[in-house]
């Protein structure tokens, strides 16, 4: 590495080289001869910047993914639901998967108000119906029904089974429906 002076600066050149970087009067250097080789590897960097973006979905245009789905299991025995207690967000989309795990063989349901101007979608071997100012759905013992939905309305409301004298023996629940987090 040779050091040359410039107009007063001490400039730092490789050996070898035949002058100086240019200098335009001003102080700042001026720019030196691009390399071939660095032009190839600035288009190979923006086409590989170029897939990135086009595989993960950029800003670019992309439309926006929906937020994912929350999937609660609740499982349905002989006069209890686990959980009992349902904590919900207005405005997220869940999916209840109901599991009928009775030992003895009965069906249940899930029935509430809550749902009633709610559209649904009963996958699975689940049965929709309205009874009594209650959507419900029901779910013959050993099978399993996954009910998708978007919340809506704040509030608590109550969820029963409504068969024979499922509710008054204990199978009940409560849905808790908050404000989303700010």
């Amino acid at each position: 590495m040779t050091v040359r002076r410039a107009h007063g600066c001490q400039v730092a050149w490789p050996a070898g080289r035949a002058s100086v970087p240019a200098h335009d009067g001003t102080g700042r250097q001026g720019r030196r001869p691009r390399r071939r080789g660095a032009r190839v590897r600035a288009r190979l960097l923006a086409a590989a910047l170029l897939a990135v973006t086009a595989t993960l979905g950029g800003a670019g245009g992309s439309p926006a993914q929906p937020p994912p789905k929350r999937i609660i299991e609740i499982v349905m025995t002989s006069y209890k639901y686990e959980p009992n207690l349902l904590r919900l967000v207005d405005g997220e989309t869940v999916v209840l998967r109901l599991r009928n795990a009775d030992q003895f063989g009965r069906t249940h349901n899930f029935a509430s108000a809550f749902l009633l101007n709610i559209p649904l979608v009963v996958r699975g071997d689940g049965l929709e119906g309205v009874a009594d100012g209650r959507k419900f759905v029901s779910v013959e013992a050993g099978k399993t029904a996954d009910v998708e939905f978007t919340v809506r309305g704040r509030g608590s409301y109550a969820f029963l089974c409504t068969l024979f004298d499922h509710a008054v023996r204990g199978q009940t629940g409560m849905l808790i429906v908050g404000a989303p987090a700010p």
